[in-house]
């Protein structure tokens, strides 16, 4: 099993996926989604309680999953600007 990371424009995209797609079977893997969280040392986009990223860790992933196939299950959320294996 892999991992990777995906990056949307906004966090309440990311939020969305996480919530849309969790447990989502791709290549016979059932999909573990976990918003990313700002470093401590790192100045957040927006100022509020909230510190969640743009980036979504993506775990379970088959190694048989192509970026291809990735960015099809994601795409209908918006644009998907980086995506890291």
């Amino acid at each position: 099993m892999g991992f990777g990371f995906l990056e949307f424009d906004s966090v309440e995209t990311a939020t969305n996926v996480c919530r849309d797609l969790q447990g989502t079977i791709l290549d016979g893997h059932a999909l573990i989604l976990q918003l990313c969280h700002a470093k401590k040392d790192e100045v957040p986009k927006k100022v509020d309680n909230d510190k969640s990223s743009t980036k979504l860790l993506v775990k379970n992933v088959a190694f048989e999953a192509t970026e291809k196939e990735l960015r099809q299950l994601f795409s209908p959320f918006g644009q998907v600007p980086s995506i890291s294996r």
